[in-house]
């Protein structure tokens, strides 16, 4: 269930949840790609995490890119929750 969230989070375009929000210009520098192939691909916790933080820190980075890098982060703590609560 989480697998098809996440898909669902990654796949979503910048500016569909948002309609007409003033973003700040986005940084060159601020690479997304990274934290979305990372959840994307389900890789270890520890590499979500990494590669999501920056994004996620930067004040620079959209909001919808720093929403959909939340999300992502967020299922993840979601996902171990529910496979330590199985066992």
């Amino acid at each position: 269930m989480a697998s098809a969230a996440m898909a669902s989070v990654l796949s979503a375009e910048p500016g569909d949840a948002f309609g007409a929000v003033s973003e700040p210009t986005t940084d060159p520098k601020i690479d997304f790609a990274p934290c979305f192939a990372a959840a994307a691909a389900e890789a270890a916790p520890d590499q979500i995490i990494a590669s999501c933080g920056p994004v996620i820190d930067n004040e620079k980075t959209p909001a919808s890119e720093r929403l959909r890098a939340v999300l992502a982060r967020g299922l993840l703590a979601m996902e171990a929750a529910v496979s330590v609560t199985e066992k």
